[in-house]
């Protein structure tokens, strides 16, 4: 929640901020912002103080400076979840401070807001309401405070650390599936991959038994070659072939001569 935010929720318009804060905070601007600490409270006043990280052990002396009927918005610098709820309800209850509301504050350098008003003056035993070896005694005076601060202040806490808890759990669910998502991509490039090396080795099966078949077509082609050549080469040179050829040879001679005679 933003600060001022929760001010105008507080305070009708017009109404009075006693700033004690000594910050340089801006508050909203239709409120009147003062300084010093009124005479008596009023219902239309709102008295904003705080203490620093180290400064936790001032808390009740802080909070002990307000009147009977006195309405204080305390701002704390620690987030919520990390709100050190044991000192902070002490004080609260030791000074007769009775928390009504508690918030988160998103905008500002303190991180959490407890709205409070001094509810008596008078300092009265805390019943030991969970030590079982004590009798509880009537819930009133500072152990019914002590239920309701511990409430509000508690409450925001835990409610707090739910968000924080739910947020967490969908950061951690989105990162699941963001992972999930990338462990599927990977499987398919992989399924891609593993196809591609099988269609390759596929192919490259298909292109030797291809080439192998055309070496041994070739070799088997060459082979049949030489032997066309072997017997080729045996016929040229063998008697009956060179017999033939001069008697063709001759043969061919008379018809010349003839030839020439007619002419």
């Amino acid at each position: 929640m933003r600060l001022n935010e929760l001010v105008r929720s507080l305070l009708p318009e017009g109404g009075t901020v006693v700033d004690r804060t000594a910050s340089e905070h801006a508050w909203p601007p239709l409120m009147k912002v003062i300084d010093a600490k009124p005479a008596t409270p009023a219902d239309d006043l709102l008295t904003a103080v705080t203490v620093d990280a180290d400064g936790l052990a001032e808390l009740p002396t802080v909070l002990a400076d307000a009147a009977p009927g006195e309405g204080l918005l305390v701002l704390l610098p620690w987030p919520a979840h990390q709100l050190p709820v044991g000192p902070v309800v002490q004080a609260l209850v030791s000074t007769g401070m009775q928390a009504v509301e508690a918030h988160p504050l998103t905008d500002t350098a303190w991180g959490v807001a407890v709205v409070c008003r001094r509810v008596n003056d008078e300092i009265e035993e805390i019943h030991a309401y969970l030590d079982p070896q004590r009798s509880p005694g009537p819930l009133s005076g500072r152990a019914l405070l002590r239920l309701v601060d511990e409430h509000i202040v508690e409450g925001l806490v835990w409610r707090t650390q739910e968000l924080r808890q739910k947020d967490t759990k969908r950061t951690l669910d989105a990162a699941a599936a963001a992972r999930d998502a990338m462990a599927a991509e990977r499987d398919a490039m992989r399924q891609e991959r593993d196809d591609a090396v099988a269609a390759t080795a596929k192919a490259q099966e298909a292109a030797d038994a291809r080439y192998a078949e055309l070496e041994q077509r070739l070799a088997d082609a060459t082979a049949h070659s030489r032997k066309l050549d072997e017997r080729l080469r045996g016929i040229l040179s063998s008697p009956s072939y060179k017999a033939a050829s001069s008697a063709v040879r001759l043969a061919r001679q008379p018809r010349r001569l003839l030839g020439k005679r007619d002419s």
